[in-house]
């Protein structure tokens, strides 16, 4: 676990998932990535060669959310995701 405010950075930033790549001794496509904003979270992982997973909140809207990415509307889906 990163904290943006430990680099002084915030997402979108590519330099944060860099550090948190480096950080977790993974390649990126090995990484999953939830989050719950299409531009910040999202883009900012598929940049890097994460993984995206959207996290659909309900406290968010939604417009157009690009045909193949994952998504959850629960964290518990995560796990069918994996299976």
């Amino acid at each position: 676990v990163i904290a943006s405010s430990d680099y002084g950075i915030r997402k979108p930033n590519r330099l944060l998932f860099e550090a948190g790549i480096a950080r977790s001794g993974l390649k990126p496509e090995e990484i999953w990535y939830v989050g719950d904003k299409l531009k910040v979270d999202v883009d900012g992982s598929r940049a890097c060669g994460m993984v995206p997973v959207l996290y659909k909140s309900e406290y968010n809207c939604y417009g157009d959310i690009p045909e193949g990415l994952l998504t959850v509307e629960d964290y518990r889906q995560l796990t069918e995701l994996f299976c």
